[in-house]
């Protein structure tokens, strides 16, 4: 049975990439907006340190960075951009990072007193805080390398400045690297352990909707409060299997259970078809309702509609091999319907109507289907019903029951047919 077969299923880098687009958004505006803000506040630094390159170093932080910056927050705001955004949020890192570096080159001619120390708190801030994943972090360390080495080579620098800029820039990209992978890493397991939650939740939900109707599967799922509810207009079905006693004595307890199982299926699709509820079987027999637990106007209709539907079905049926007769009682009225038990708990009727209905069905003719009076009077129209009489029910005493023989369509249909023949 599938809910006992939950297998933690691991997720696809489809849905690590789906899920990364689709909520990073907020973490990537909050690294890039302060991200974007440190780097023009160094802009101060160099008025006061290097106020030759001030202007020509100002007009790149505002005019090619900051609009950039401005210009991927505002595309990763479209949810048509949200396939771009490791992309966008790459570019916008190696930008960046490259400037900082030509920045560098101009500020140090030789690069030889220029301490890395800046490029250093870039490279952690980047990796750590703009959502990279471990692949675009890798192209960004690689890329930023590459920068620094060809600086460091038009710069003719020493020696010296090599091992600076290279021991630091290398430790904090390694760094940066383990946490970045650190990152990602908790990210998917927690994304893996919430897709497992959800599919145990889906698996709960199925679960509960093939014990319970829809409406009652969701107001569990959601409260624990008991349900209970009156309904004045419902109609009741009980049917059983004719000589079921006898047919189950010959068969072994397997094949017992395949045939049932085949025949209340079958049912199972009918009560579907006909908008009616399937609330349990009792051994051979069968109970459903129409007008709970939601109501409808026409609920005598459809549950006769149902019994005859199971007429017909009877006739491909077998039980052990022996063709299955359903004898099957219908009564219309008021029921109390609700959730009992805390272990195996189920969804019910109870009343005098489901009570009737139960007598309806045990006085009933093999392979027939009696009705109330109740039930008559709201079919009578859109059904062909032959009196039956009055009969004796336990607890009742006589009352007038009814069987059901056909649609009246049906019937009228067959009367025009019979009268071309005659004619």
């Amino acid at each position: 049975m599938f809910w006992l077969n939950s297998p933690k299923s691991k997720i696809s880098e489809k849905e690590i990439i789906d899920e990364y687009n689709r909520t990073s958004f907020r973490s990537i505006s909050i690294g890039v907006i302060f991200g974007m803000l440190f780097f023009n506040g160094f802009a101060i630094y160099d008025y006061f340190a290097f106020p030759d390159n001030f202007m020509r170093h100002t007009a790149i932080r505002l005019l090619l960075v900051t609009p950039y910056c401005i210009g991927a927050l505002f595309l990763l705001r479209k949810l048509r951009y949200r396939p771009y955004t490791r992309q966008i949020i790459l570019s916008g890192a190696l930008l960046i990072s490259i400037c900082t570096i030509y920045f560098y080159t101009q500020n140090y001619s030789d690069m030889k007193s220029g301490a890395p120390a800046g490029l250093v708190f870039l490279f952690m801030y980047i990796l750590t805080s703009m959502r990279l994943l471990r692949r675009e972090a890798l192209i960004f360390v690689a890329v930023t390398i590459s920068s620094v080495i060809v600086a460091l080579i038009n710069s003719k620098a020493g020696s010296a400045a090599w091992f600076s800029f290279l021991f630091h820039s290398g430790i904090a990209c390694a760094l940066g690297l383990v946490a970045c992978h650190t990152i990602e890493h908790s990210w998917r397991k927690m994304l893996e352990q919430r897709k497992i939650a959800e599919q145990h939740e889906l698996e709960a939900a199925a679960l509960l909707s093939s014990i319970f109707p829809m409406s009652i599967a969701s107001r569990l799922r959601k409260s624990s409060a008991a349900i209970a509810e009156r309904f004045d207009n419902s109609t009741i079905l009980f049917a059983d299997i004719q000589g079921f006693t006898t047919i189950s004595s010959q068969l072994s307890p397997y094949a017992l259970v395949h045939d049932l199982d085949v025949v209340f299926s079958r049912i199972d699709n009918l009560c579907a078809q006909h908008g009616c509820e399937k609330i349990k079987t009792i051994g051979d027999a069968y109970l459903a309702v129409a007008g709970v637990p939601t109501p409808v106007s026409d609920h005598a209709q459809r549950i006769v509609r149902l019994a005859l539907a199971m007429q017909r079905l009877s006739t491909e049926l077998t039980l052990g091999g022996q063709p299955i007769t359903f004898r099957i009682g219908i009564h219309s009225g008021p029921v109390v319907a609700g959730v009992i038990g805390k272990s195996r708990f189920a969804y019910d009727l109870w009343g005098d109507s489901v009570n009737m209905a139960s007598r309806m069905e045990s006085v009933a003719p093999p392979g027939a289907i009696q009705i109330s009076s109740d039930t008559a009077g709201l079919v009578r129209d859109a059904f062909v019903l032959e009196p039956r009489g009055k009969i004796t029910i336990k607890g009742k005493g006589e009352v007038t029951t009814w069987l059901v023989m056909g649609e009246a369509v049906q019937r009228a249909a067959h009367y025009l047919e019979d009268e071309k023949k005659s004619a």
